[in-house]
């Protein structure tokens, strides 16, 4: 089951508990990690707020409740960076005091997304659940949260030295031993130049598939953003097909 995957994946005493788990339907076996590269067909329940999925999406199958995404794969961010993706802010606040012990690591990394993933992880010790959803310069202090805390250090980390960042919610997809499930996920967006790449400072390396999809992009980074959440439940279903 992926929960009990993705908590014995991290590093230390991981009381991490995520927002919600789903199983991925796949009749005929078919893997993430398969030969052909499979389609990664996403049914949601049409609800009253936009989901960033369906902007990034090339053609949605719309019906009165019934929102299809033919693959997720396909899903791409086209929209340039702008100038709330470098500045500080309320949650993204890389230029509190507190903070500096992060942007001189960040300096040291560099304008590298990985090495910045990397001081991020290794700069969170305590791999913890019960933090909420902390701003950059608490997490600074306290070394300690989940996928939320990761996700708006390293953003934070990534504005300090120029990069375009913001924090992304959604699922993630990832392939187990036999079956495929998916958790409620929070990571962060780098702009890299050429595009925005996805950043998971959150799960630790290794070669495990996975297919991160995106639900909506943080824009309240105002005293308000606490109230931004991950829609998982309106999930009705995430299966995988095999390529004609």
């Amino acid at each position: 089951m992926l929960l009990a995957l993705v908590l014995a994946s991290v590093e230390g005493k991981d009381r991490t508990k995520p927002l919600h788990v789903f199983d991925v339907v796949s009749a005929d076996g078919t893997r993430l990690d398969g030969p052909r590269m499979p389609r990664v067909v996403l049914v949601l329940q049409k609800a009253g707020i936009p989901l960033e999925v369906l902007k990034r999406s090339p053609a949605p199958t719309v019906n009165e409740n019934l929102v299809v995404i033919d693959d997720v794969r396909l899903l791409r961010a086209t929209d340039p960076p702008g100038e709330a993706h470098r500045r500080p802010s309320f949650v993204i606040d890389y230029d509190e005091k507190s903070f500096a012990p992060v942007a001189q690591a960040a300096a040291s990394a560099g304008k590298q997304p990985n090495a910045l993933r990397q001081m991020v992880r290794g700069y969170i010790t305590n791999k913890s659940g019960q933090r909420g959803f902390d701003p950059a310069s608490v997490v600074a202090v306290r070394k300690e949260g989940d996928c939320t805390e990761h996700a708006v250090l390293l953003a934070a980390a990534a504005r300090s030295v120029g990069l375009p960042a913001r924090v992304v919610l959604g699922i993630v997809l990832v392939q187990g031993k036999k079956t495929v499930g998916g958790i409620g996920h929070a990571w962060t967006e780098i702009h890299d130049g050429t595009g925005w790449q996805v950043v998971d400072a959150a799960l630790p390396d290794d070669p495990t598939p996975r297919v991160y999809v995106p639900f909506s992009v943080m824009t309240d980074e105002g005293p308000g953003f606490r109230l931004t959440g991950v829609a998982a439940l309106h999930v009705r279903q995430v299966r995988l097909e095999p390529r004609p």
